[in-house]
């Protein structure tokens, strides 16, 4: 399956010229007031999980329910062996928060599409009809900088 990288002509003549291309980090695509909301993320790595009940709930934090685990883990450690009960009322919910470690992403889309190059604001579009083989060839380039863990569409 190919991908599509969207990018102004000027970087893609850079790239085949000089083999030189942007990768940017996890929190770096945070900065929605210099990317934008197309490109940017406020939101980027980080994951929110929430816990609420209809009706409401009473939590013991003695028991070893997922609600008592999921509390727990939102204590701070010298509240996490508590023996307290926790009532989360109808309508109300704790939110969890956690961040993924900042990582490089070489941002890529599954679709090539007139409308999204011009919503990215580019005027160009790679294809990359090898994404393993090309990940495997930026992996080899940055060796002690960091690695491709993974990709996906």
């Amino acid at each position: 399956m190919s991908l599509f990288k969207y990018l102004p002509k000027k970087y893609l003549d850079t790239f085949f010229r000089h083999g030189s291309l942007k990768i940017g980090t996890l929190y770096e695509y945070r900065k929605v007031e210099h990317y934008g909301e197309v490109i940017g993320d406020k939101d980027e790595g980080l994951h929110r999980t929430t816990l609420s009940h209809p009706g409401g709930i009473l939590v013991d934090l003695a028991t070893n329910t997922p609600e008592a685990n999921f509390i727990r883990k939102t204590l701070p450690p010298h509240l996490q062996d508590a023996k307290n009960k926790i009532y989360i009322e109808n309508g109300a919910g704790i939110i969890s928060e956690s961040n993924s470690q900042n990582l490089y992403i070489y941002s890529m889309s599954s679709e090539c599409s007139n409308e999204l190059m011009k919503a990215f604001g580019c005027d160009a579009c790679m294809e990359i009809v090898n994404p393993q083989a090309f990940f495997s060839a930026i992996s080899n380039r940055i060796q002690l900088r960091g690695k491709i863990d993974s990709y996906g569409a």
